[in-house]
């Protein structure tokens, strides 16, 4: 064997290694994935016409809509000047939220049923 056929080898060996683990991380998203998906389409917008009510949100609330946010690529809330939800919101994503939103639950619903999951950026 040549210097190079062995060279090509052991590239072929590496190649094979990245993909043997990407194949493998795969099968481990795309379940996940696809029940996410099911799980966004059970939504009931109903749901959302009730956040709106809300006044001092749960810190899981406020978690979700912060993803929710920088997935949607909205633009950075205003800090929390209100001391009634301060604690749990200190970053207004909660209160963006009801601002951009929550204002329009159907679209919102919408955006989240139709969200290119295929081109998600890093």
């Amino acid at each position: 064997m040549s210097v190079e056929e062995e060279a090509a080898s052991i590239q072929a060996a590496e190649v094979k290694g990245i993909k043997d683990g990407a194949d493998a991380d795969l099968a481990v998203a795309l379940p996940a994935l696809e029940q996410a998906v099911k799980k966004v389409r059970e939504i009931d917008v109903k749901d959302f016409y009730e956040l709106r009510t809300v006044g001092k949100p749960s810190p899981s609330i406020v978690k979700m809509f912060e993803v929710v946010s920088y997935m949607l690529k909205l633009s950075k809330p205003a800090k929390n000047k209100d001391e009634k939800s301060k604690d749990v919101d200190p970053d207004g994503f909660f209160i963006q939220a009801k601002k951009e939103l929550l204002v329009n639950p159907k679209d919102f619903l919408r955006q989240l049923i139709e969200y290119d999951k295929d081109n998600i950026s890093e």
